[in-house]
C-alpha cells in the first residue's frame, strides 16, 4: 500500500510539473527567462509598431501596451503601472515587476524603459516615456511614440550631449520589466 501511495503521489507531482510547464511555455515570457531576453521581447514587440499610428495613445501608454504585448497571456503577463500623481512627474507607482536602474545613460541596456523630464524645442517641459532600442559610443537609439510624429511609433538617435541637454539634471528614471 505504500509503494502504491508514493507512485499516486510521483504521478500527481508529474502532473502538476507538466501542467506548469505547459502554461509557462503558452506564449510570452516564460520561467527562467534571463533578463536579456525579457528585453529582447519588449524590443520585438516596440519593432513591430515601428510605423504604426496610435490614434490618442500617450507615450507612456504605448509602452505599458509593448509591456504587455511582449509578456503575452501566461501568468507572467505584466502590467506596468500609472505614472505617479503629480505635475511633471515621469516616475511610475511601486510594482513588484519594475526594478528601478541607476545608471548613466551610457550604461542603458536595449530593452530597457526610460520615463524622464524632457524638454523640448519650444523650451517647455513634460514627461517622456522610450524603449532603448541600443546605445552606441555616440548616444541612445530609441523607438518612441509620440515625440517627433504625433500618434506614430518612430525610431529616433539622440547623442548623449543632446540628451544631456534635453534632460537636465538627470530628470530620468530607468526600468527593467521582470
Amino acid at each position: 500500500m505504500k509503494t502504491l501511495k508514493k507512485c499516486f503521489i510521483c504521478i500527481i507531482t508529474g502532473a502538476v510539473f507538466l501542467l506548469a510547464s505547459e502554461t509557462a511555455s503558452a506564449g510570452g515570457w516564460e520561467y527562467g527567462m534571463t533578463q536579456q531576453q525579457r528585453n529582447q521581447a519588449i524590443l520585438a514587440s516596440a519593432r513591430a509598431d515601428l510605423g504604426l499610428k496610435f490614434s490618442g495613445m500617450q507615450c507612456k501608454d504605448w509602452v505599458r501596451r509593448v509591456v504587455l504585448s511582449a509578456s503575452g497571456a501566461n501568468g507572467l503577463r505584466r502590467d506596468l503601472p500609472s505614472t505617479a500623481l503629480a505635475p511633471l512627474v515621469w516616475v511610475w507607482n511601486y510594482s513588484p515587476f519594475i526594478v528601478n536602474r541607476y545608471v548613466t545613460p551610457q550604461q542603458f541596456l536595449p530593452g530597457n524603459i526610460v520615463q524622464m523630464l524632457i524638454r523640448y524645442k519650444d523650451g517647455s517641459y513634460g514627461p517622456h516615456t522610450a524603449i532603448v532600442e541600443s546605445v552606441t559610443n555616440a548616444g541612445i537609439v530609441w523607438i518612441e511614440e509620440n515625440y517627433g510624429t504625433p500618434n506614430i511609433v518612430e525610431r529616433r538617435s539622440v547623442s548623449f550631449y543632446v540628451f544631456s541637454m534635453q534632460v537636465p539634471s538627470s530628470n530620468y528614471s530607468v526600468y527593467e520589466v521582470h
